[in-house]
C-alpha cells in the first residue's frame, strides 16, 4: 500500500490536475457553519491515531450538532469510532488483494461523488491516495495536511501545516483550527463502557481468579504499520516474570485477533502461573474496560497505550524508532523510555512511518527489563498513593 501510493499517487495526482483547475473555477463553494448538513472523515491506518483524533472529532460535533458524520475507514476500525460514539454511517474497506480493492475503489468513487458533502476532513499526513478521495468527495470544500516537500496535487480546499515538534493531538486540532472550527485544549475523554461489556469483562476476570487482585497488563506488540517498534519478546518475558515474582502481581497479556499466535508463543515462554492471555478475546471496549480495571499498562508505541491514556490508566510506554514528542502519553502517571540514539527517530510521516535500520533497532532493543520494571514501580507507587489520598478524602465529613 505504500508502494502503491508513493509510485502510482503521483501519477494519479498529475492526472487529476485538469479537473482540479476546473472544479476550483467553476465548483461547489464552501458552505457557511449553519449550512453544513453532510461530513465526511477519512481516516484509514492507526487505531491509536483515531484515539489520538478524538477530540478534535468530539469538537467537529459540537460545531456542526445537526449534521451527519460519515466515516470512510478500513472495516477494523469501525468498532473503534462506534465505541466512541464517533460517526452516524460508515463506508468501510477490507484490503483482499488488488483486483478486489479496484472494485471497492470504483463503487467509492461512485458513492463520494453522490453524497454531496458539505464539509470533509482527512485526517491522514501523507497519503495521496485519501487526498485524492477528498478532493472526488468534496473540492474546495476539504480539509487536509500539505507540506511544501510532500507534493499531494493540490487538493484540498484548505490545508493544515503538520508540525513534527507538536503532539499528534496539537496537529489533528490545527486540522479543526483551519476548517474554522472551535477545538478546546483537553485532553483525551475516556471511552465509554457499556454495562455488557463491563459485565463480560467481569466474568473473564472472576474466571481467571482475578476479580479482587491487581493486575497489570502488557501488550507486547505494535501495529503491523511497523512491527520494528516492538520491544523483544524476551524482555516482555522477563519483565512479566519480575512483575509476578517480585511484585507479587498478576499479569494480562493482550493482542489483536492477528497477534494472538505471537503473544502465545510469550506466554508460553513466561509460564501460566498467574500470567493470563486474553490476547485475541476482547473487542475495542472490552480491551478499554478491561483496562480501566488494571493498575497499570507496559506497552510499545500502539494503539492500546493512547487507548489506556483515554481511560485514565498510569502507563509504561517504550518508543524506539518513532518519537515520543509526536505521540508520547500526556498528563500525571505515565513513564516514558526512549534512548534518543543520534539514529532515532528515523520514522515519522513525511517517510510513510518506514523504518530502514542499519543497527538493528538498537534503539528499542538496548532498553532493559530491570529498568522498565524500576518505572513500573514507580507509577504504581503513585498510583497506591492516590488511591489513599482519595480513600481519605471519601472518609472525610
Amino acid at each position: 500500500m505504500k508502494w502503491v501510493d508513493r509510485v502510482v499517487g503521483p501519477i494519479l495526482c498529475i492526472a487529476l490536475q485538469p479537473w482540479r483547475v476546473l472544479s476550483r473555477r467553476f465548483g461547489r463553494r464552501g458552505c457557511a457553519g449553519s449550512e453544513v448538513r453532510e461530513i465526511l472523515v477519512i481516516k484509514f491506518w492507526g487505531m491509536g491515531s483515531i484515539v489520538l483524533a478524538t477530540p478534535l472529532l468530539a469538537a467537529i460535533r459540537r460545531n456542526y450538532p445537526g449534521a451527519r458524520v460519515t466515516v470512510l475507514t478500513f472495516s477494523s476500525n469501525v468498532p473503534i469510532f462506534r465505541a466512541f460514539g464517533i460517526g452516524n454511517r460508515f463506508y468501510d474497506l477490507t484490503i483482499r488483494g488488488p483486483v478486489r480493492f479496484l472494485f471497492q475503489f470504483v463503487r467509492m468513487v461512485w458513492f463520494l461523488r453522490r453524497g454531496r458533502f458539505d464539509l470533509v476532513f482527512d485526517l491522514e499526513f501523507f497519503t495521496r491516495f485519501t487526498a485524492i478521495l477528498a478532493f472526488i468527495a468534496g473540492g474546495q470544500r476539504s480539509v487536509g495536511y500539505e507540506a511544501t516537500h510532500f507534493w499531494k496535487g493540490n487538493f484540498y480546499g484548505r490545508s493544515a501545516h503538520f508540525n513534527l515538534y507538536r503532539h499528534i493531538v496539537d496537529n489533528f486540532n490545527e486540522l479543526g483550527r483551519t476548517a474554522g472550527i472551535e477545538v478546546g485544549k483537553g485532553g483525551l475523554d475516556p471511552m465509554p463502557i457499556p454495562s455488557d461489556v463491563a459485565g463480560k469483562v467481569a466474568a473473564l476476570l472472576r474466571e481467571a481468579g482475578l476479580d479482587d487482585r491487581r493486575f497489570v497488563v502488557l501488550n507486547p506488540n505494535a501495529g503491523p504499520l511497523a512491527l520494528e517498534r516492538r520491544w523483544p519478546a524476551g524482555r516482555f518475558v522477563e519483565l512479566a516474570r519480575r512483575i509476578r515474582d517480585e511484585g507479587g502481581l498478576d499479569v494480562v497479556l493482550v493482542g489483536a485477533p492477528d497477534e494472538e499466535e505471537y503473544v502465545r508463543g510469550i506466554h508460553g515462554e513466561i509460564g501460566r502461573e498467574r500470567v493470563h492471555n486474553l490476547a485475541g478475546r476482547l473487542s475495542v471496549p472490552e480491551l478499554a474496560a478491561l483496562l480501566a480495571r488494571s493498575a497499570a499498562l507496559v506497552s510499545s508505541d500502539s494503539g492500546p497505550l493512547h487507548l489506556a491514556t483515554a481511560m485514565r490508566v498510569p502507563t509504561v510506554s517504550l518508543f524506539g524508532p518513532e518519537t515520543p514528542v509526536l505521540y508520547g502519553p500526556r498528563g500525571e502517571g505515565h513513564e516514558i523510555l526512549f534512548r534518543n540514539l543520534p539514529c532515532s527517530p528515523c520514522m515519522n510521516v513525511y517517510n510513510a512511518k518506514t523504518v530502514i535500520c542499519p543497527y538493528e533497532v538498537r534503539c528499542i532493543r538496548e532498553i532493559g527489563a530491570q529498568e522498565v520494571h524500576e518505572r513500573l514501580l514507580r507509577v504504581l507507587a503513585r498510583e497506591t498513593a492516590v488511591r489513599s489520598l482519595v480513600a481519605v478524602g471519601s472518609e472525610s465529613p
